[in-house]
């Protein structure tokens, strides 16, 4: 999946790990774009939900367009959704 900004019809605009598919689009790790003072913040999208943990389906009819991020907010999402592993034992060799 790529990172994708997904405008809606409803004026939303959805950045997410996107893939499309046959009717519409599958995403993961869904946020919505918000203004803020500076620019574009990243805000969880329905904070209150699963959505983060699985993947969610955008029918076409739903989707105003579809586009590539700027490399700097790419970067920003992809750090919010990237997990750090760390070893279990504190030792490290």
């Amino acid at each position: 999946m790529e990172v994708k900004v997904i405008r809606l019809f409803s004026g939303e605009e959805v950045i997410a790990f996107a893939k499309e598919v046959e009717g519409g689009w599958e995403i993961e790790n869904p946020g919505m774009l918000v203004p803020t003072e500076k620019g574009v913040g990243i805000m969880n999208m329905m904070p209150y939900t699963t959505i983060s943990d699985e993947t969610t389906f955008i029918k076409d009819t739903m989707v105003g367009f579809v586009t590539s991020p700027v490399p700097g907010l790419e970067e920003q999402f992809k750090a919010i959704n990237t997990t750090i592993v760390t070893p279990d034992s504190s030792i490290i060799v």
